[in-house]
């Protein structure tokens, strides 16, 4: 009860960034970390300990060297503790947000959390804890840090980072939480063009759609989706088609003209649809209109769209759609 009221007393001072440094000084990660070994058993200083960290790397001041030395103090007893208790979603979120913290901005801390086993962990907690929307919001959010590194992105993939990524977003379909982590986490991961191509076996292509048209007005959820088809069509011409099938074009559409003040979102979608531009895809493109919207696109953000509007043009002129 001593170390429980302790640790929690921690918590609240590491939430506010004005004690991180004194905290830092008085050895307070040393004292959790100790805590968390000794008493590995007990879930409740698990939990607290890990909210502790999580807090103390939390906050815009948090600098990637501080963000290492945490890393290195206490990084093993926080995977450790999800493996010691791997069906008590609390203590599982709580390690989830705390290694998506530690990994923000900190690309020596993805590489440490991966050496130490912490992918393993994060995807084994949202396998085993599926229907539980904080960890798998915490689970998609720290796979997508994770992901920035270019070895963590294949082995995330190759260890079933998409499958639960993908599994999640059908599983709590009216999460806009879940669904927006989930979207981030399987952008970055189909970078990875092994992962592109185990997603879209996956029915990636159904399940980004179905979350595009539930959430026509979030704008964060229509940008990753077209940028996760943006990297879905740049397999095979098998997969330009399927997408097409699928009605990915509607969808797109919709969201350029829904969001036409979002230039990030207006790129993804010209980028997307350039590499959508096949002999066979054409006439359904020029159906849903594809050429107006991205000239619109170009016409509002032209240094970033206005060389893919061209190269748009110029496919369809050479297919003889347009003069």
């Amino acid at each position: 009860e001593l170390q429980e009221a302790a640790i929690s007393s921690l918590a609240n001072l590491a939430a506010a960034s004005e004690n991180v440094e004194v905290l830092m000084e008085k050895g307070a990660v040393k004292q959790v970390a100790d805590a968390m070994n000794k008493h590995s058993g007990t879930a409740v200083i698990q939990i607290k300990g890990c909210g502790v960290i999580s807090n103390l790397v939390s906050h815009d001041s948090s600098d990637s060297s501080l963000k290492q030395k945490i890393m290195d103090i206490v990084g093993v007893a926080v995977v450790f503790c999800m493996a010691r208790h791997p069906n008590d979603a609390r203590l599982q979120e709580k390690a989830l947000k705390a290694i998506r913290n530690l990994c923000a901005n900190c690309d020596e801390n993805k590489e440490a959390v991966a050496n130490i086993g912490g992918i393993d962990a994060v995807i084994c907690a949202m396998q085993s804890l599926k229907h539980e929307l904080e960890v798998q919001e915490e689970g998609a959010w720290a796979i997508s840090n994770l992901a920035q590194s270019k070895d963590n992105r294949e082995a995330i993939g190759l260890s079933g980072g998409i499958e639960v990524v993908i599994r999640a977003m059908w599983v709590h379909t009216e999460c806009i939480e879940v669904q927006e982590r989930c979207a981030q986490a399987l952008f970055t991961l189909t970078e990875d063009l092994h992962n592109a191509n185990v997603a879209l076996e996956l029915d990636s292509v159904s399940v980004v759609l179905d979350t595009m048209q539930r959430f026509t007005e979030v704008s964060i959820i229509q940008e990753m989706g077209c940028a996760i088809l943006c990297n879905l069509a740049a397999i095979t011409n098998e997969a330009k088609m399927q997408i097409v099938d699928e009605g990915a074009l509607d969808a797109i559409a919709l969201a350029m003209v829904l969001h036409a003040d979002n230039v990030d979102l207006q790129t993804r979608a010209c980028v997307g649809l350039v590499n959508l531009a096949i002999e066979d895809n054409l006439k359904p493109m020029l159906a849903a209109n594809i050429i107006e919207l991205v000239g619109t696109a170009a016409d509002s953000f032209p240094k970033q769209c206005d060389e893919h509007a061209e190269k748009l043009v110029r496919i369809f002129e050479d297919a003889g759609y347009i003069n």
